[in-house]
């Protein structure tokens, strides 16, 4: 939320705003999940 983009959005689009930041953390833990499956699966 330090970012102009953030805030703003926030602001403007509050429900949108909520919509979009729970579908980027979602994301994100899935990309996560994907790195920790990459991990193991490489491990010596």
């Amino acid at each position: 939320m330090n970012e102009a983009r953030y805030s703003r959005l926030t602001r403007e689009f509050p429900e949108r705003a909520t919509d979009l930041f729970a579908k980027n953390e979602a994301a994100a833990k899935e990309r996560y999940e994907h790195l920790l499956k990459l991990v193991e699966m490489y491990k010596d």
